[in-house]
């Protein structure tokens, strides 16, 4: 799977709506197929997914349990239905469902349009340019280890919960991980995972529909006392008090204006 590409997940079992979706989607995104509806949950507990694509035809029956579990679950997924028929009846199903967005058939050459809205509404994924890393030409100069470990933690760090994880997907030790970012004067990568997540929170902060313990799963943390250890540590307060204060204009330029190399290197 190509590590600088996100993730969309289509459902769907008829093969020339999939040949044509590939078609229009290959360059953009990595695509994972699925048949069903309940093999989701494991899949988004392990990778993070950008869209769902969930085809809706005529003769398809919607499976509506495992599909309300899954936006109990993962609310903040964007979930895009694709049908070959137009009713109000199906609008409203849709509805109900908790899908985001219909596009017809007839009109798939806006699907990559239709996805890039929906997901700027909906998705929340922090980059490493949040972090003043990797801005510019920065990026070039390290070696290809480094660079293939910043995109591994960067595409990953909301299901990646060690570094000995990493080390392992690269084949190499800890210590030799360490090292390699010590040599180019960046924060560790367990540091740098660690905020990538508390910088993710920050932002479904703003999302009141959510509460504290949802956020920090949301976020990549194992629970919501590690998620406000990591937070108190980020931003010197606890995640209640950071929420309760979020409608506030000042608080609003602090996160906008937030000194992340300052943060980083505390």
């Amino acid at each position: 799977m190509k590590t600088n590409h996100k993730m969309v997940v289509l459902i769907c079992n008829q093969k020339e709506l999939l040949r044509k979706v590939h078609c229009l989607l290959d360059e953009l995104y990595d695509i994972v197929e699925k048949s069903f509806i309940k093999s989701l949950n494991h899949l988004l507990r392990l990778q993070s997914v950008y869209c769902i694509l969930l085809y809706i035809g005529e003769e398809s029956v919607v499976e509506e349990i495992y599909l309300n579990k899954f936006k109990k679950s993962f609310p903040l997924v964007p979930l895009l239905a694709i049908t070959n028929h137009n009713s109000l009846e199906l609008a409203r199903k849709c509805g109900k469902l908790g899908i985001d967005r219909i596009v017809h058939v007839s009109d798939l050459e806006n699907l990559e349009s239709e996805i890039a809205l929906l997901c700027s509404q909906k998705n929340i994924f922090v980059s490493l340019n949040d972090l003043g890393i990797g801005i510019g030409t920065e990026r070039g100069s390290f070696s290809e280890l480094l660079k293939e470990t910043l995109e591994i933690i960067e595409n990953n760090y909301i299901t990646l919960i060690s570094i000995s994880q990493i080390a392992e997907m690269m084949d190499v030790s800890e210590c030799t991980l360490s090292r390699e970012f010590q040599k180019y004067s960046l924060p560790g990568p367990k540091r740098m995972l660690m905020y990538l997540k508390v910088y993710h929170s920050s932002l479904l902060m703003q999302n009141n529909g959510l509460n504290i313990r949802e956020i920090a799963s949301l976020s990549g943390f194992s629970n919501d006392k590690r998620m406000a250890e990591c937070f108190q540590r980020v931003y010197n307060m606890p995640p209640g008090e950071y929420r309760k204060q979020m409608n506030k204009k000042n608080m609003i330029e602090h996160v906008e204006n937030i000194n992340h190399d300052q943060i980083l290197m505390q």
